[in-house]
């Protein structure tokens, strides 16, 4: 009884051991379990975060694709503009180029024209001057003949 008794106590202080080991490795897993625990805990707050975070930027995407669009078509429709003005300002410029080279055609012409009534004018002067002295020539063989006649 003794040598049970004694077999008892070596059984019991092994499961003793047994049981203190066991609670030890329980703690530790407990507390590894806690802390794996609160480490998924914050790693689901942050996946909340990450995606409100991605929500915010899809949006603000979403937003700066509209504004990019709205850019995009002020574009165009000043590049539209611009090639409308060009084609006008090229169209002008030939205007002004044939209005150029038909006032210098005008301008030629009315100096020939003012040539041409200078000669006209010069010839008229010469032409009345002529007239006035047979007219006075023409007077006075009236006056001679009338004197003559007298």
């Amino acid at each position: 009884m003794r040598e049970q008794a004694k077999s008892n106590r070596k059984v019991q202080s092994q499961l003793t051991q047994e049981t203190t080991k066991l609670e030890k490795e329980r703690d530790k897993f407990s507390l590894e379990a806690a802390k794996a625990n609160s480490n998924l805990m914050q790693m689901i707050e942050e996946v909340k975060l990450k995606k409100n975070l991605i929500a915010e930027l899809k949006k603000e995407n979403i937003d700066c694709e509209a504004k990019l669009k709205t850019q995009q078509n002020l574009y165009e429709a000043v590049r539209s503009d611009r090639n409308l003005y060009s084609k006008n300002l090229i169209e002008c410029q030939d205007e002004v180029s044939e209005l150029k080279r038909k006032f210098k055609i005008n301008s030629h012409q009315i100096d020939q024209l003012k040539d041409e009534i200078e000669q006209k004018d010069a010839a008229l002067t010469s032409t009345n001057h002529d007239l006035a002295i047979s007219k006075k020539e023409s007077d006075k063989t009236k006056e001679e003949m009338n004197n003559q006649k007298i």
